[in-house]
């Protein structure tokens, strides 16, 4: 999958956190989703500063995005993700922005404190 914005996951950073997001529901139709895709796409809104609606048509629909989002918001999904993000980010000693600023974002603007 080539990169096509800035914000996109390089691949060694979505083998990070595909591992991490939760697995499709069990009966009811296959995900005919691709995850990646979404997560590329709530990047690019939360870097960009952009509205949900205003994202480019070569991503997933807009409403489809705001819906992984909110489901991994409240799922806590979000909060088990940053934390392991962050952990190898300093055991590995990477200098990787795109992940240190998901965590910010993610944490700070979207995702209440508890």
């Amino acid at each position: 999958m080539p990169l096509s914005y800035p914000t996109d996951l390089t691949d060694e950073q979505w083998s990070l956190i595909e591992t991490l997001l939760p697995p499709a529901k069990s009966g009811g139709r296959p995900r005919s989703i691709n995850l990646r895709c979404v997560l590329n796409a709530i990047l690019y809104v939360l870097r960009g500063g952009i509205a949900w609606r205003l994202l480019p048509h070569d991503f997933p629909k807009w409403q489809t995005v705001y819906h992984y989002f909110r489901q991994w918001r409240n799922d806590g999904t979000w909060q088990r993700i940053n934390p392991q993000l962050h952990q190898w980010e300093r055991t590995m000693s990477h200098d990787l922005p795109l992940l240190q600023a998901m965590g910010w974002w993610i944490l700070n603007r979207w995702i209440p404190q508890q």
